[in-house]
């Protein structure tokens, strides 16, 4: 979370689907949540919306995201949160061009 709100982590979307994971801030409960960041979680198809509140990341889980970003950065599929804590993200890169890949430091968000 920086000074003006919330940060999109990743936001993946085509002409009829998206997937948006925003880091809504620091996550304000007692152990073993303290240091964790809260998450929220919108999936937007041509026929549903869905959206899941409190989830919460460890500091680990953005070091993971940062490797699935460099997969992700030569082409190669990556999943994220695979440890059955939280909803499990699977990208596999198609087509012959890796995908546009972002990064942005942790400090932006502690």
């Amino acid at each position: 979370m920086t000074e003006r709100g919330p940060v999109d982590l990743i936001h993946l979307v085509d002409e009829e689907n998206s997937v948006v994971v925003r880091v809504a801030g620091p996550a304000f409960a007692v152990s073993p949540w303290d240091g964790c960041l809260e998450v929220d979680i919108v999936v937007t198809s041509e026929f549903a919306k869905g959206h899941l509140a409190g989830v919460c990341l460890l500091p680990e889980d953005l070091d993971d995201w940062a490797e699935a970003l460099e997969l992700l950065a030569v082409g190669q599929p990556a999943h994220w949160m695979d440890d059955g804590r939280n909803p499990e993200i699977r990208i596999t890169p198609k087509g012959p061009y890796p995908p546009a890949v972002r990064s942005s430091t942790r400090s932006r968000w502690w």
